[in-house]
């Protein structure tokens, strides 16, 4: 797509959203909405204009998640009513936090740029060897898919956290490692058809089928990425169509799970969970009047609205509820620690504690978690100052992942990887050290097992 394309589709975009935009929003909110959502915009014009620029549009995509959970689905805020499971509901947005996420972002992309033009000259990117077997690369791609498959396949593996933080980053990797191998004609038909038309449609069915969409919707996101890496010109319906996908079905995912989320869903096979997420999708858009118009939609409006949350949090902190002072911030250092190594190293739940302290769900609720965000959980801890300067570091932290992942002068091998590890961070939807906190020990990980791997006895064969 060409620049003048990309501004040509955004100001028909934006017009669209202005006009049509819901009577909730005021003209306030939608000028601040539309100023965020061409500030996320800029990012992507300097990238397409660049003559030297980063294999996968790392920053892009970041302030891609925040023009829509932070622009375009302001036009979308829908009149307050009583909604279970969304506690106390707001009367407007928050024009003050609407500024505040607005400047974040700009000091967030000021950061980025700047760090990243002082480290374009370092090479500091990961490095793995660059000469090897391909037929050992791909038996090494195999064994992750083979082991990815069978986390899918059997509950008893997604229980053992170490085992998790490894495998469920390794089986996209892979899948993605051979897609380059495909598109550089070095996968055999059989390779191709088994591991691209076979195994890849059932790692996405699976992952849509347990309930959590937004997996399947950034595997396609980070495929999508993968394929315009390798030049594939239609990229971008890799990362559209499921997200058009997920629009349509989306109304009937609450009454999915509730018949699949029990003590009996492990009996269920592949085609009755099919026909249960078809059954649950129907009856979500046909079983009211004025459902198309409210209800059906109105559930992915909310999942979609960041800025809801935040309006919530900055409303009442610190006047009802004080500022958590760094808690959330607190496990980053024993994250490093694998739970092989420290069983009882205290668990992540800091999304039922935010769920529970700003009343978004029921007291007696000791299941369901809402998911924290990096610039809600900032103003949450440190107010307007926490925003600011936090979504300075995340700027520069992002830039030095980029130095290190995601340099142009990376072989492939170190390219996937690469991408593998830091693609997730362009989803910021839940609390930071969530994210980030067994991110050394992947990427160690991810490396031992491809620098031994790829090199072991290897000087016996020449």
């Amino acid at each position: 797509m060409s620049r003048r394309l990309l501004i040509f589709i955004t100001i028909i975009v934006s017009v669209g959203l202005w006009a049509f935009r819901s009577p909730a929003v005021s003209v306030t909110n939608a000028t601040l909405a539309l100023a965020t959502l061409w500030v996320c915009l800029l990012p992507t014009v300097t990238y397409l204009q660049s003559s030297d620029r980063s294999p996968m549009p790392f920053l892009q995509l970041s302030c891609g998640y925040y023009a829509v959970f932070f622009a375009i689905s302001v036009f979308f805020f829908p009149t307050p009513r009583p909604l279970p499971m969304y506690g106390r509901q707001i009367a407007a947005l928050s024009i003050e936090a609407q500024v505040i996420v607005l400047l974040g972002i700009m000091l967030m992309i000021l950061a980025y740029f700047s760090v990243d033009k002082i480290l374009s000259e370092k090479r500091i990117h990961i490095r793995l060897p660059k000469s090897y077997d391909p037929t050992r690369l791909r038996i090494l791609l195999w064994m992750l898919i083979v082991v990815f498959l069978g986390w899918y396949l059997f509950p008893e593996l997604r229980k053992i956290s170490s085992v998790n933080q490894f495998i469920q980053p390794a089986g996209p990797l892979a899948i993605a490692m051979m897609i380059v191998l495909w598109r550089k004609r070095l996968l055999s038909k059989y390779e191709s058809i088994l591991s691209l038309a076979i195994i890849l449609p059932i790692i996405i069915l699976l992952g849509f089928l347990s309930g959590l969409l937004t997996g399947g919707v950034l595997l396609c996101a980070f495929l999508a990425v993968i394929l315009f890496y390798t030049g594939f010109r239609k990229f971008w319906v890799v990362g559209l169509a499921p997200a058009l996908i997920v629009i349509t079905i989306y109304p009937g995912v609450a009454g999915y799970r509730a018949f699949v989320w029990d003590n009996q869903s492990e009996q269920l096979d592949v085609i009755q969970r099919v026909k249960a997420f078809s059954s649950a999708t129907h009856e979500a858009w046909t079983r009211e009047e004025d459902f198309f118009k409210v209800t059906a939609l109105e559930p992915l409006i909310h999942r979609l609205s960041g800025h809801v949350l935040m309006t919530k949090v900055v409303d009442r902190t610190p006047y009802a509820i004080p500022y958590w002072s760094g808690e959330t911030y607190g496990t980053i250092l024993t994250n490093l620690v694998p739970r092989v190594v420290w069983p009882n190293k205290p668990k992540e739940r800091w999304g039922q504690a935010f769920a529970h302290r700003y009343e978004l769900i029921s007291p007696r609720d000791t299941i369901t978690s809402i998911n924290i965000p990096w610039v809600v959980e900032m103003y949450a801890n440190f107010g307007r100052a926490g925003v600011l300067v936090g979504m300075t570091i995340v700027g520069a932290f992002l830039a030095l992942l980029s130095a290190i992942f995601n340099r142009s002068t990376m072989t492939p091998l170190e390219f996937v990887v690469g991408a593998a590890i830091i693609f997730p961070l362009v989803y910021p939807a839940s609390n930071f050290t969530l994210m980030t906190g067994t991110m050394a020990q992947l990427t160690l990980a991810l490396w031992l097992y491809f620098r031994f791997g790829l090199t072991i006895g290897a000087h016996k064969n020449k």
